[in-house]
């Protein structure tokens, strides 16, 4: 897998520990706080995207499980982004494929456990799968699990059908989750 080393040796180089301190500051990171399991290289999300914009088109999900299943945040904001570049690249344009990104997504959903991960992912994936599509019972199944990240999915997945005017599952998910304790959900 040559790609994947090129990747991991542009990760090694813009790694910076400053940076990597400032993240540690704006997520909840102390022990049972939700990003206590999270570890930062300090990259920023520009310089990610530039990464995603440089490697997309060549990555395909074995690939892309390595950096989903790292430990280190932007390693797993990356691979997020090129699903999400995959997605809405006419040059994946099959719907096999988007279903295949579409499934990928929620068979690892286990990694996508931050709020920034699913905020910038989840409307462009799932939402955007669901738009055209009837049945959303995903997204009440999600609503109802134990957790955290999924429960923010679902909700979260909905501003993409926000933005087509399809208010229905937003108004009765929030009903579903008014009462939630965690305050990510409400926000």
């Amino acid at each position: 897998m040559p790609i994947a080393l090129d990747i991991e040796q542009e990760f090694e180089k813009l790694k910076n520990e400053t940076q990597a301190k400032k993240n540690e500051r704006f997520f909840k990171m102390a022990d049972k706080e939700y990003a206590s399991h999270d570890i930062f290289l300090g990259i920023t999300a520009p310089t990610i995207r530039e990464l995603v914009k440089k490697y997309w088109i060549n990555l395909g999900f074995k690939e892309l499980d390595l950096f989903l299943n790292s430990k280190y945040h932007e390693k797993r904001l990356f691979a997020l982004l090129v699903l999400v570049k995959q997605y809405k690249s006419k040059r994946f344009s099959d719907s096999k494929k988007k279903e295949a990104i579409y499934d990928y997504y929620l068979e690892n959903l286990y990694h996508i456990n931050n709020w920034d991960l699913i905020d910038v992912t989840a409307p462009h994936i799932i939402g955007t799968h669901l738009i055209n599509n009837q049945n959303r019972t995903i997204l009440y199944t999600l609503a109802k699990s134990n957790s955290l990240w999924e429960r923010r999915v679902s909700i979260v997945s909905t501003f993409a059908l926000i933005n087509t005017l399809q208010f229905k599952d937003t108004l009765v998910l929030a009903k579903i989750l008014l009462n939630d304790e965690e305050d990510l959900i409400h926000k």
